[in-house]
């Protein structure tokens, strides 16, 4: 967090925090979160965020992240339509990153640490596996290809 590397991105962290936030409404320090509106304050920035770099159209891998999250999250709150919409653009922008793409099929063409190689491979499984998710709960076609 403190360097920003390629793997961070402020509208992720807070995603998660308002996505982790519901697990906490019951606990003993749910009279901490009354200040932070039980996440929904973690949740606007976290919409405000992503929108800017969505605006950009620089998307990347923590984006993608983020609209998976933000999906799960509203699917969780019965926000059919706007998890869909949200899981779609993950699918959209995982293709537009060549996620979708064997990093080792093509080694030589892009330099790719293993690390890399690594975290686009679970990313492409994570989308796919949501995609399989959000479709069969929603009664939708799915949309990922392999």
């Amino acid at each position: 967090m403190e360097v920003s590397g390629p793997y961070y991105s402020h509208a992720l962290l807070n995603t998660m925090l308002s996505h982790s936030i519901r697990w906490c409404r019951k606990s003993q320090i749910s009279h901490l979160l009354v200040p932070y509106e039980d996440g929904e304050v973690f949740s606007r920035q976290a919409r405000t965020l992503l929108f800017d770099e969505l605006r950009t159209g620089q998307g990347s891998i923590p984006t993608v992240q983020t609209l998976l999250l933000l999906s799960a999250q509203e699917c969780s709150y019965g926000n059919r339509t706007q998890a869909w919409l949200y899981s779609g653009m993950a699918f959209r922008l995982i293709e537009d990153l060549g996620i979708c793409i064997d990093g080792q099929k093509y080694a030589g063409s892009v330099r790719l640490s293993d690390e890399d190689i690594e975290i686009r491979r679970r990313l492409f499984w994570s989308c796919y596996f949501w995609d399989k998710m959000i479709s069969l709960y929603l009664g939708k076609i799915g949309r990922a290809h392999v």
